[in-house]
């Protein structure tokens, strides 16, 4: 039987709204579970988190933007589609996806990339990475207690 590790124990950050932070750590330090914690992957064991002062609700997953070292992209779906799939995971409606996507694509000047596959977009221009986390702002503050 594997002993059970605290992963965060009476950890609190605050985040500006607006800035970007990186978590940096040793290996088990807590930086996954923090990240699985406020975008709802996982719940906490014990204690409580506040997003801009109020417990963590389902709406609060549009608030806090991520960008995995891995990027976390399907190399097969198109650049359209992946921004479909992150979008709805954000609870956007289609609606909505596909006006914010309009704005950044045409602010961006990328709108021939909508149709192209992603492995294909990321060898010739980062430019979904930039549209896929420029729309999600991170929390004011994040406070576990």
């Amino acid at each position: 039987m594997r002993a059970r590790k605290i992963a965060l124990q009476d950890f609190s950050i605050e985040v500006p709204q607006g800035s970007i932070y990186g978590l940096l750590g040793p290996n088990g330090a807590g930086k996954t579970s923090f990240i699985r914690i406020i975008n709802q992957i996982t719940k906490p064991d014990s204690g409580e988190i506040f997003i801009n002062d109020k417990p963590l609700e389902i709406n609060h997953i549009r608030e806090v933007g991520y960008m995995p070292e891995e990027r976390g992209l399907y190399k097969n779906m198109t650049i359209g589609d992946q921004l479909m799939y992150f979008g709805e995971l954000k609870g956007m409606s289609k609606n909505d996806i596909l006006a914010e996507s309009k704005h950044w694509f045409e602010k961006l000047e990328i709108d021939q990339w909508w149709k192209k596959k992603t492995l294909r977009a990321v060898q010739r221009n980062g430019a979904e990475n930039t549209i896929c986390s420029d729309s999600a702002a991170p929390p004011k503050t994040a406070d576990f207690r």
